[in-house]
C-alpha cells in the first residue's frame, strides 16, 4: 500500500490498536497489508512486537493446541493468539500433532467436491467462468497440491458469487477486499481442484498460459464459452451515432468481445465460426494476452443464440444476458 493509503487509515488503525486489537486482526477487518499496520503503529509507539512461541505459558500453548484439533486453520489461530502461524507449525510438531492437509479444513464449510466430476451445462459453465476470472492454488505447510479455489469480483457481481456459492452447496462466506469493492469466494476442495485440472487443464498459473482442453463434449461446448465470456468477455451496446445500410437498424450497436490467452481466443472464434482477426491487446507488451471482438447486430444475435438457452438463465451473468434480450426485443421490433 502506498504511503497515502497508510494515511488515509492512519486515524482507524489507531483507533483499532487503542481497542486491543492485535495487527493481524487489524489488517484482516480493514482488508489492508500487515505490514502496513505494522509502520503506522510503529510510527505511533503502539506496536507490540509478537513474543517468540517458547515465551508462551502452557496453558496458552495447549490452547493453540485445542484451537488446531478443533479444526481451526494456522492462520486463524494466527489471528486469536497473535503468534506467527510458523511458530504455531512448529508447535504442533513438537507436541506430535499432525498437521493436516489442506482438503481436511472442509469439516469446518461443507461443499460438494464432486461439483465438477460430470459434464453437465452448469459445470461446464462455471469451468469456463473459472478458466477466465478464478484460480486454484495449494495452501499449507504440510501439502503442495492445488487444494483451493478462488473467485474474486467486483462488488456490483457479488450475486453471481452466490450462485457459485449454490452450484457447489458452500455453506461458508464470501470475503470483502480492497475496501469493499470487491468479493471473493474461497472453496478448500482437492477433488474440485482435480477435476477443474484433469477436465479443463486449469492451473494455478493460467493468467499468460492457459491452453483449453480439447476433451469437453461438444453438446456441452456452448457453456464453456458463455462462461469464459461472462468472465473475460463482454456483451456491450452501444448508442447508434448515425444511420448505417445494414439491414437490422435500430437505437443501438452491439458486440461480442474476450480476451484471453491466444489459444483461447481461437478456440472462441472457431466455435463461433468465424475468421474475424484477433489482436494483441498491448503491443508494447510481450505476454500471451489477446482480444477477439464480433461486431453487427444480425452477427450478434447469431452468436448470442449459440450460447444462450433454456438452461443460462438460471445461471448466466444477468447484465450480459440482458444486454442479449434487448437485442432480440429491439430485432422483433425492426424486422
Amino acid at each position: 500500500m502506498a504511503k497515502r493509503h497508510r494515511i488515509e487509515f492512519r486515524d482507524r488503525i489507531i483507533e483499532l490498536a487503542k481497542q486491543g486489537m492485535n495487527l493481524s486482526n487489524i489488517a484482516d477487518k480493514l482488508c489492508i497489508n500487515r505490514l502496513d499496520v505494522k509502520i503506522v503503529l510503529q510510527e505511533n509507539q503502539l506496536y507490540r512486537p509478537r513474543k517468540k512461541m517458547n515465551s508462551l505459558k502452557t496453558d496458552l500453548q495447549q490452547e493453540a493446541i485445542n484451537l488446531y484439533l478443533d479444526g481451526n486453520s494456522l492462520a486463524e489461530i494466527e489471528r486469536k493468539l497473535d503468534f506467527p502461524r510458523k511458530a504455531i507449525s512448529k508447535l504442533l510438531k513438537e507436541k506430535n500433532v499432525p498437521l493436516r492437509i489442506a482438503g481436511d479444513y472442509n469439516k469446518k464449510y461443507s461443499v460438494d467436491n464432486s461439483a465438477f466430476s460430470s459434464y453437465t451445462p452448469e459445470s461446464v459453465y462455471w469451468a469456463g467462468f473459472i478458466a477466465g476470472d478464478g484460480c486454484i492454488y495449494s495452501h499449507g505447510l504440510a501439502n503442495k497440491n492445488n487444494n483451493y479455489l478462488n473467485v474474486t469480483l467486483q462488488i456490483s457481481d457479488e450475486q453471481h458469487l452466490h450462485r457459485l456459492k449454490t452450484f457447489l452447496k458452500y455453506d461458508g462466506v464470501l470475503y470483502y477486499k480492497n475496501t469493499g469493492t470487491a468479493a471473493s469466494l474461497t472453496v478448500n476442495s482437492l477433488q474440485i481442484c482435480k477435476d477443474l485440472n484433469e477436465k479443463y487443464n486449469i492451473s494455478n498459473n493460467k493468467t499468460y498460459d492457459y491452453i483449453p482442453s480439447k476433451n469437453i463434449p461438444e453438446e456441452f461446448m456452448k457453456y464453456f464459452i458463455l462462461g469464459l465470456i461472462d468472465a473475460d468477455g463482454s456483451v456491450l451496446k452501444h448508442k447508434r451515432t448515425h444511420q448505417t445500410n445494414n439491414r437490422l437498424r435500430g437505437e443501438y450497436v452491439y458486440q461480442i468481445g474476450f480476451t484471453g490467452t491466444y489459444e483461447t481466443c481461437v478456440m472462441v472464434r472457431d466455435f463461433f465460426g468465424s475468421n474475424v482477426q484477433i489482436h494483441t491487446r498491448h503491443k508494447n507488451r510481450e505476454n500471451n494476452n489477446y482480444t477477439v471482438l464480433f461486431q453487427g447486430n444480425e452477427q450478434v444475435l447469431k452468436l448470442c443464440s449459440m450460447i444462450y438457452d433454456e438452461h443460462t438463465n438460471l445461471f448466466c451473468l444477468k447484465r450480459k444476458y440482458k444486454n442479449y434480450l434487448s437485442l432480440k426485443e429491439e430485432y422483433s421490433r425492426i424486422v
